[in-house]
């Protein structure tokens, strides 16, 4: 069983995955003993107004992938990165999928 924001290595291998908030998601407060500060936080959120653009992610790159190339090695979304290979560490290993 895990508790992840995101989708983990350790969630997709995990029987049972329970959601979990981001300190964006909620109030909350923190700190440890190592911290000298009580942290504090409020939920945050992004209002669009009333008849504005509804924001897409890349929009410009799905519309027109060769004139509004990403700032990738291939120019394109990439699901691995020979860079981040290269650094050679384990924990950066690629997916199943890539």
């Amino acid at each position: 069983m895990v508790q992840d924001p995101v989708w983990t290595l350790a969630a997709e291998m995990a029987d049972i995955v329970l959601p979990a908030t981001t300190t964006l998601e909620r109030n909350d407060i923190g700190g440890s003993s190592h911290d000298r500060f009580v942290l504090a936080w409020s939920c945050s959120f992004v209002e669009i107004t009333e008849g504005g653009k509804h924001y897409v992610f890349i929009e410009d790159f799905r519309a027109d992938p060769v004139s509004h190339q990403i700032q990738t090695a291939s120019g394109k979304i990439e699901l691995f990165s020979q860079t981040i290979a290269d650094y050679g560490l384990g924990d950066f290993a690629p997916s199943r999928a890539a």
